[in-house]
């Protein structure tokens, strides 16, 4: 067990890019005289597996920027994992921004809001991937768009609904 919590130490110390607990934890195998190959296996080569598979696997959120009070990220903890060539479909709507607006009958209100499909990257800065200002006049019929990045790879389509409450 000592041994497995030992190489699972060194390989988040790889996929975290702490060079310096690496370095210190490859000197504590060296000192306790471990069986260097399979610290090197079991620890530092799994780690840099384990940044391959994050090399592979892509993982993406959405942002809505509204009003000045409304921001909103989903989801809003964790992410929408996604393998290269894979299709995310929910298995029920999901609720990426909701706002309640009083608007008297006759008439008009528009409402601007942009979405970002942003991609995280574990090892450096999140990338925006595709970003579009909506202007959502209200009421409104539904309608559907698609949120795309300039080489048409990364897609995403989203209701835009702007319908009467009876509130």
């Amino acid at each position: 067990m000592a041994q497995e919590q030992f190489y699972g130490e060194i390989s988040d110390a790889i996929v975290n890019l702490d060079e310096e607990k690496a370095i210190e934890l490859a000197k504590r195998a060296i000192t306790e005289k471990w069986n260097l190959l399979e610290v090197i296996e079991k620890g530092y080569g799994d780690g840099i597996r384990r940044i391959g598979d994050l090399w592979e696997e892509g993982e993406f959120y959405f942002k809505a920027d509204g009003p000045k009070v409304f921001k909103s990220r989903f989801p809003n903890k964790g992410t929408i994992k996604l393998q290269r060539n894979q299709n995310f479909t929910s298995k029920a709507d999901m609720n990426i921004w909701s706002q309640f607006k009083t608007v008297k009958v006759g008439r008009e209100a528009v409402e601007r809001i942009t979405i970002i499909l942003r991609e995280q990257d574990h090892l450096k800065k999140d990338s925006t991937i595709a970003e579009e200002e909506y202007v959502i006049n209200l009421p409104s019929k539904t309608q559907y768009v698609i949120l795309q990045d300039d080489k048409e790879e990364t897609k995403a389509k989203l209701r835009i609904q702007a319908s009467r409450t009876r509130y």
